[in-house]
């Protein structure tokens, strides 16, 4: 009987121990397979998370893109004009491309002196600026030269025009629709320093001792172009003369290399076209007091 007790307790004791074994092996395993894939996960996890850092980086291109400043990038383009309406004209490239060119306001770029025609091969200077072209300079080939804006980017319409027509109105037996034509036989260029700037009215000397005098056109359209002339500064005048009267076409100011521009290359003002101040208008020309600037 005793036997059988004591077989019986080992027997238990066995069993026990199995069991135990068994439990921690199948806990093991448990674990095991719980933290296998984890790796697997992980990989994942990642490929994920690069392809969202991947999309975050180019939506945060895309809208730096969007909020920077506009970049203008210079531009030039020889062609036919293929259409023309209001405010440009359609440009057909030599490369076979076509292309839209921004003039500004018709009433400027239109009562300039210079006719642009379907068919006509021009030269086009600008600037790209969100996509679309807006034109500096146009040049014919027979050498007339539409200007826009200025070597900075300024419309070169926006200093009003209601003196020129007042001067246009004095100038011109009191007719503003009569086109003042200018006949420039050759332009000078005269380098010195600015001894006085007041009223519109600059004076210089020269190296040689020269003093030379000259008016700087539509004041409003002169301060527009946002460049700060003080005495003493060294300046490039290009012009050219009318009985004995420098006339004025461009000013740079050597320091900067700024230069304002205030009539095309026929010499035509800048300032000019269509203005709405009638005969009234308030400016040198208005006032009748211009003599010869033009």
């Amino acid at each position: 009987m005793l036997k059988k007790i004591v077989i019986g307790i080992l027997l238990v004791t066995v069993l026990g121990a199995s069991g135990t074994a068994l439990a921690y092996n199948a806990a093991n395993q448990g674990s095991e397979t719980v933290a296998g894939p984890e790796p697997l996960a992980s990989e994942q996890d990642t490929g994920a998370n690069i392809a969202k850092q991947q999309t975050g980086q180019v939506g945060q291109v895309g809208f730096a893109q969007q909020a920077g400043n506009p970049v203008s990038v210079p531009w030039q383009g020889i062609g036919a004009i293929a259409e023309i309406d209001d405010n440009g004209f359609q440009l057909s490239l030599q490369n076979g491309e076509n292309v839209y060119i921004e003039l500004g306001p018709p009433e400027f770029w239109r009562n300039q002196g210079v006719e642009l025609q379907i068919g006509q091969t021009v030269t086009v200077t600008g600037s790209i600026n969100e996509g679309m072209i807006h034109a500096e300079m146009i040049s014919l080939e027979d050498g007339q030269t539409l200007q826009l804006r200025s070597e900075t980017g300024q419309p070169l319409w926006s200093g009003g025009r209601g003196s020129e027509m007042g001067q246009n109105a004095s100038q011109n037996n009191g007719d503003p629709n009569t086109d003042q034509m200018v006949q420039v036989e050759e332009w000078v260029t005269i380098e010195g320093n600015l001894m006085a700037f007041q009223g519109g009215n600059m004076t210089m000397s020269t190296a040689d001792g020269e003093i030379v005098a000259f008016q700087t056109g539509q004041p409003r359209f002169f301060n527009d172009q946002g460049i700060s002339f003080v005495v003493g500064d060294e300046i490039v005048v290009v012009g050219y003369y009318d009985n004995e009267q420098l006339v004025v076409g461009d000013i740079t100011q050597v320091s900067t290399g700024l230069r304002v521009m205030l009539r095309d290359p026929n010499g035509r003002p800048l300032w000019g076209g269509p203005g709405n101040g009638g005969s009234n208008g308030n400016g040198n020309g208005g006032a009748g007091s211009a003599g010869k600037q033009q």
